[in-house]
């Protein structure tokens, strides 16, 4: 089973030095906490909204340039840590392949977009992709891999994105049908699930090892400090 300490934008503090700071302890922290890899979202803010949305100044303080995602990427290498990226657009994805991870995460958002699928598919240095596939239609999910092709290992990733995500809406059932995907697909395909429950609930653990025996094979748990 391999665990993913999802960090999202949990790195975000009041200026750009000290995010490249937090975002280091929170990969001693992933480290330290026996995860496999620790992942962030890699943001440009051009990339998500226009100047006039009200949380554009949000995302470009979100950004940290790429000296600064390759100083937290340095760190990583150094202590044995895998990183990951979700990438939401060519420019994250380029940047991504220039700070040499080799995996990053799609969101369903982008399972329409194809001119950035067929880059991931191309991209001879990423090999590795997550998939969220939390509420995309069973043809948008076939679509998408028809795209990527099967030269890369691909992790359909299946949650619910609420913070924390109400028990009767995790539908686990749903990595059933994930499950049958890889079971015909020609793709290479491993089944993941984001684990979204209320952290100090006894569904902090009972649900990422439902979803386990459901045929979850990567389980991915936000961590903050």
């Amino acid at each position: 089973i391999k665990i993913i300490a999802e960090c999202a934008q949990g790195y975000l503090s009041d200026s750009a030095d000290e995010s490249i700071n937090l975002a280091k302890w929170l990969v001693r922290s992933a480290k330290s906490s026996g995860s496999d890899a620790v992942k962030f979202q890699l943001i440009l803010a051009d990339e998500l909204c226009t100047p006039d949305y009200k949380y554009y100044g949000l995302s470009k303080k979100l950004e940290l340039g790429l000296d600064g995602w390759s100083e937290i990427c340095q760190l990583a290498k150094n202590i044995d840590i895998e990183i990951i990226f979700d990438i939401f657009g060519i420019q994250s994805f380029h940047m991504a392949e220039i700070l040499g991870v080799k995996e990053i995460k799609l969101h369903p958002t982008d399972f329409r977009n194809t001119k950035l699928l067929e880059a991931v598919s191309k991209s001879k240095k990423i090999s590795k992709i997550i998939a969220g596939c939390g509420g995309s239609l069973f043809d948008e999910i076939k679509s998408t891999l028809s795209i990527l092709g099967n030269k890369k290992e691909i992790t359909l990733l299946h949650g619910f994105q609420g913070y924390p995500t109400p028990l009767e809406q995790n539908c686990l059932d749903r990595i059933k049908v994930l499950k049958k995907i890889s079971e015909v697909s020609k793709s290479n395909l491993i089944i993941g699930f984001a684990d979204h429950a209320e952290p100090l609930s006894v569904d902090a653990t009972h649900l990422a090892t439902m979803a386990i025996g459901l045929g979850a094979s990567v389980i991915e748990k936000h961590l903050t400090l």
